[in-house]
């Protein structure tokens, strides 16, 4: 053989080899084929072959979650292959990042429009569609683990439906993904209050005002806190603190006046419910609390009397008020008043 034959045979030969690698191992060009014959279950096993087989190559990988379980929707599989094909290389980061991406918007404006029309009442069945809302969500979830604000969207849907337990599984999540995410730490820190673990429902909140001062629900929710476990001067403090930051907030004043009047301090609480009630007048609850302040001031009992008739008018249906005016008619020496708010209470449900 002579010397320009041998050349063009080691020529051909690198060809040969040059194209063979371009396209891929058997298994590859055996999927693609499987693939264009829609045989997607032989074109399933052919990748996992190559996967399994060329372990320093990241198409393998990309090219099954992209092509296989992208396109059923089996999304853990996909986000699985694209995370090995990852660590492998970053070759196909972007295709992967965008990919997930167009997934992920897909599956959660999905889920979104389903919560809104529940919320706007254009749902036909609210619960079917929640649920349907709750699984596009889910997906999203799948498709990329690492982002908190499907998780977040997941909770406030069972928040909506009333089931906290599920909601702070959620939330959980959301908070260990962004600690930063101010909504979802206000809803964990809620629902721990409202079980009566405040060392973690406090925690919570103290987070939320590290990062803004000023939220109002997280303050209203500590001050709460504290009147719970009793400790009024930090609810006092923290109820002002919520004042200075909204200081026309009728249901701040409302709740200030409420820790006035267990402290028997009748001035405050006086000037927080009128405060309130000047903002908001229709507030039977500060009504009668203007009233409970008055029963307890000398020469007041006739003022108390009117503003719990107010209340009894305001809420017609509730016998608390007339109950309340019993006391205040025994105490102005009125029995036969009392005698008539008693059965007027009685009327309205109440059992003595």
């Amino acid at each position: 053989m002579n010397t320009k034959l041998l050349l063009i045979l080691i020529m051909s030969i690198l060809f040969m080899g040059a194209y063979f690698a371009a396209c891929g191992s058997i298994e590859m060009r055996s999927a693609k084929s499987y693939l264009q014959e829609n045989n997607l279950e032989s074109a399933e096993e052919q990748a996992l072959l190559a996967v399994e087989k060329e372990t320093a190559n990241p198409l393998p990988s990309y090219w099954l979650g992209m092509n296989i379980y992208a396109q059923q929707e089996r999304w853990e599989d996909m986000r699985a292959m694209f995370d090995k094909s990852l660590s492998i290389s970053p070759k196909f980061a972007a295709e992967i990042e965008n990919q997930s991406e167009f997934y992920w918007i897909n599956e959660f404006n999905e889920g979104a429009n389903l919560f809104n029309e529940v919320l706007n009442g254009e749902s036909s069945n609210a619960d079917s569609a929640l649920s349907a809302a709750i699984k596009s969500f889910e997906e999203a979830t799948l498709i990329i683990p690492g982002r908190a604000q499907a998780y977040a969207t997941i909770a406030s849907l069972y928040l909506h439906k009333e089931d906290a337990e599920s909601a702070k599984m959620y939330l959980l999540k959301s908070a260990e993904l962004d600690s930063t995410d101010v909504k979802s730490l206000v809803n964990l820190a809620i629902i721990y209050s409202k079980e009566n673990d405040y060392e973690k429902g406090d925690s919570y909140l103290n987070k939320v005002l590290e990062l803004d001062p000023g939220n109002l629900t997280a303050l209203q929710q500590l001050a709460q806190n504290f009147d719970s476990q009793g400790k009024s001067e930090e609810a006092e403090a923290t109820y002002h603190k919520a004042l200075k930051a909204d200081p026309e907030n009728a249901n701040l004043m409302y709740n200030l006046g409420v820790i006035y009047l267990k402290a028997d301090n009748y001035e405050k609480a006086e000037e927080m419910f009128l405060g309130s009630l000047k903002l908001n007048p229709d507030d039977c609850d500060a009504i009668s609390n203007v009233a409970a302040v008055y029963s307890n001031l000398e020469g007041r009992l006739a003022e108390a009397e009117n503003y719990l008739l107010k209340a009894a008018e305001c809420a017609p249906t509730e016998n608390v008020y007339w109950r309340q005016l019993v006391g205040v008619y025994m105490k102005m020496g009125k029995p036969d008043k009392a005698q008539d708010a008693l059965d007027k209470a009685k009327e309205l449900g109440y059992k003595p």
